[in-house]
């Protein structure tokens, strides 16, 4: 009976030892024991690269440092085994304001084992399990966390029992990096995790075995793309793409990698894919705020494919990092916000642009280009719209001009042939219009060159009022669009060529005075004055190049005196974008109580004294 005792556990014990090589874990190809691949469908998916990952219950096994940020909450798993085994896992984490505390279970068991003395007995059926309950305790500040696993190793071979004491330990370090052009809220991990730092080891059958120490460092890279607005959740949601990288060390020295990849639709519907010896494929869903996640996830393995199913339930959500995280996700709904206006404005602006209403369709794209100043594309927009709303004026005033030719009014066709050629002077039919209405008059009245010269000498004299008057309100382009109208209906005229020199030393002076104005303002440290100053001489004569030098110089020396950190950038643009928002709802207080906020915390942002200037036109409109 003792001889038959002892062969059955040599059996048992051999046929137990092969059902891990059936998961074909051999990662790390030396020391197979049933812990050497780790639980859950989401790191399977990723190839088991979750040491820094950790974004689940199982960083319970992977590296309980991860903990502090998953959020409380209970992880159930299944795997069947090839050969009618399974493996399970249980994983619970509470998050207190002492720490995160938790408890996990890996489970191991074989059912229907056939054990005989010798061959020709008949077979009895066993049962043997392999079991590891953990404890973990992990703690996090800022973006360092540290955790701990103390468990328990316990075997049943045929009622034979053994346990074993041991202890994990892991460190996990988490960064939000500035956004990219390729991330949004991107977060570089680096985790380190010593599995068996106090190796387990125990003695059944008498056979002695120890678990081997295994070191295994990890590095995650994440980001959000395609950012979206969320009605139900009021906030941006982001598809998420994250990349693991795992590289293991064991006793014997023998090593590993691991490598995995997930892409989350709106952070919740997760495609994975991971190779860590075998490929694997996975899918999980955890709607963005849900309290529960479901995954599932293949590994290719040579003997068969290896399925894994995981539940989740949480009761608190994840620990996310503080460093300025609240207000990048502020301004990016802020920023969403007046996109989306920009977007709306835009759209009225084509469609109104399509009809023909140059008017409406110009206040659209001014509001839209307000809303979103750095895009080149409204820009463009805008320009094209002011050319064609010109063109058509200049187009309607010839028609008239013409029209009023046929009914022989000639001071009227003059008058708005002329109007036509401050539109559109550089229209070739303009000409020939004037020289039309000369030839009419010619023919119409023997002294109709003598009367066709009183009405170009009335016009010219008229236009040149209205010419003084544009420059005494420093309306330069429409003192220029005169000047043109003059040098296409007479240009040897004296108030022809009496007006083209007093829009030269006007904007001359208008120039010199700005650029003054902005050196005494720099001089006094009177940074805003000085910027506003140095922009409105740009406008005035945006190809001087001391002017360009003297700008680049005094923003370089401004931006360094005042060092702003990417967090100050951001803030920033919160504050434009909600003063542009508030000024295009026509909210004046709220937008001139945030402009302020920003020109005090920038003086010379480029956008902002836009704006300011944009609001300071539309108060003299309406004074006026």
């Amino acid at each position: 009976m003792a001889q038959f005792a002892s062969a059955l556990r040599c059996l048992l014990f051999a046929s137990f030892a092969v059902v891990p090589l059936q998961l074909d874990w051999a990662a790390i190809p030396e020391r197979e024991n049933f812990l050497s691949r780790g639980p859950g469908a989401a790191a399977q998916g990723l190839g088991q690269a979750f040491t820094a990952v950790a974004s689940d219950l199982t960083a319970i096994y992977y590296n309980p440092a991860g903990l502090p940020f998953v959020g409380g909450g209970f992880h159930a798993e299944h795997t069947p085994v090839f050969g009618g085994g399974r493996y399970n896992f249980l994983g619970f984490h509470y998050p207190s304001r002492w720490g995160s505390l938790g408890f996990g279970l890996i489970q191991f068991a074989e059912e229907g084992i056939e054990g005989r003395t010798k061959i020709g007995d008949d077979p009895q059926t066993v049962k043997a399990s392999q079991t590891a309950y953990f404890f973990p305790y992990a703690v996090g500040r800022g973006p360092i966390s540290v955790g701990i696993d103390l468990k328990e190793i316990s075997l049943n071979l045929a009622g034979t029992r053994a346990s074993a004491m041991g202890a994990d330990a892991g460190v996990l370090w988490s960064s939000l990096l500035p956004d990219s052009a390729l991330f949004a809220d991107p977060n570089l991990q680096t985790g380190l995790s010593a599995r068996n730092l106090v190796a387990p080891s125990y003695t059944l059958a008498s056979n002695g075995e120890q678990f081997p120490r295994e070191w295994w460092w990890g590095v995650s890279l994440s980001g959000g793309v395609r950012g979206t607005f969320s009605e139900r959740l009021s906030q941006v949601v982001y598809d998420r793409v994250q990349l693991g990288i795992d590289w293991g060390l064991n006793a014997p020295q023998s090593t590993a990698w691991r490598i995995g990849l997930e892409y989350a639709f709106y952070s919740a519907l997760a495609i994975r894919a991971g190779y860590s010896g075998d490929f694997s494929m996975g899918v999980g869903y955890r709607p963005a705020g849900g309290s529960f996640s479901a995954d599932y996830s293949v590994a290719l393995t040579a003997l068969a494919p290896q399925h894994r199913f995981s539940l989740a339930f949480f009761f608190s959500p994840p620990r996310r990092l503080s460093r300025f995280t609240p207000q990048v996700r502020q301004y990016k709904l802020i920023h969403l916000e007046a996109e989306r206006y920009a977007t709306h404005y835009a759209g009225l602006g084509r469609d109104f642009l399509k009809e023909r209403n140059y008017a409406a369709s110009l206040e659209a794209f001014k509001k839209a280009s307000l809303l979103s100043p750095g895009n080149q594309g409204l820009r463009q927009d805008l320009v094209k719209t002011k050319q064609s709303m010109r063109f058509h004026e200049g187009r309607l005033l010839m028609d008239q001009s013409r029209s009023a030719v046929d009914q022989r009014n000639y001071a009227e066709a003059l008058k708005r042939c002329f109007e036509a050629a401050q539109a559109i002077p550089e229209e070739l039919e303009i000409r020939a219009l004037f020289s039309r209405i000369k030839e009419g008059l010619e023919s119409a009245d023997p002294r109709g060159a003598q009367q066709y010269r009183d009405l170009v000498e009335l016009t010219a004299t008229s236009g040149f009022e209205e010419g003084e008057q544009h420059l005494r309100s420093a309306h330069w382009q429409e003192a220029e669009h005169v000047l043109a109208a003059l040098q296409i209906l007479s240009p040897q005229s004296s108030p022809c060529v009496n007006f083209a020199s007093e829009v030269r030393d006007a904007e001359r002076q208008a120039f010199d005075e700005a650029f003054a104005d902005a050196n005494a303002a720099l001089a006094k440290k009177e940074y805003r004055q000085a910027a506003a100053g140095f922009l409105k001489a740009r406008r005035l004569n945006s190809s001087d190049i001391q002017l360009r030098r003297e700008w680049e110089s005094f923003i370089s020396f401004y931006r360094g005196s005042r060092q702003f950190t990417e967090m100050d950038r951001i803030y920033q643009a919160q504050l434009y974008e909600s003063s542009a928002v508030h000024f295009i709802r026509g909210e004046m207080p709220e937008a001139r109580d945030l402009l302020e906020q920003l020109l005090t915390i920038n003086e010379v942002d480029e956008w902002g004294l836009e704006l300011e200037e944009e609001m300071m036109s539309m108060d003299k409109e309406g004074k006026s």
